[in-house]
């Protein structure tokens, strides 16, 4: 039994990889599977904040981490764990090992919090 409850959105937004890391994940929101986008990242940000959670834990990249702190605006922490094609962005852990190890620690501890920026680039004005 798991001490934490692990909250998700459907499928490949979460559940797919609770599910194989043997959570029995809650599942909130609706999604069509193979043709997600930012506003189901969005949407699934404000649901969780509706709920409430205590983490939000996101695999992606800079674009991930614009929509979802856009929407969550520091209400509650988020963790990146790093699987996007852009990665600048401080709000990312090292790599998915690290993500996973800082998850458990903060559950058990209190953790100093910072806020940090996300930087995600215009890829046309940068070309």
């Amino acid at each position: 039994m798991s001490l934490i409850e692990v909250v998700t959105y459907p499928h490949e937004m979460g559940e797919d990889e609770a599910k194989e890391a043997g959570y029995d994940p809650t599942v909130i929101g609706y999604i069509e599977s193979g043709r997600t986008s930012s506003d189901d990242t969005k949407s699934a940000a404000k649901q969780m904040l509706d709920l409430p959670v205590s983490l939000i834990l996101f695999a992606g990249g800079d674009g991930t981490a614009r929509d979802i702190c856009e929407v969550v605006n520091s209400k509650v922490p988020v963790l990146g764990i790093p699987s996007g094609v852009k990665i600048h962005s401080a709000a990312f852990a090292v790599n998915p090992e690290k993500a996973g190890n800082l998850t458990a620690q903060f559950f058990k501890e209190d953790l100093p919090l910072r806020e940090v920026e996300v930087m995600d680039i215009d890829e046309d004005a940068f070309r």
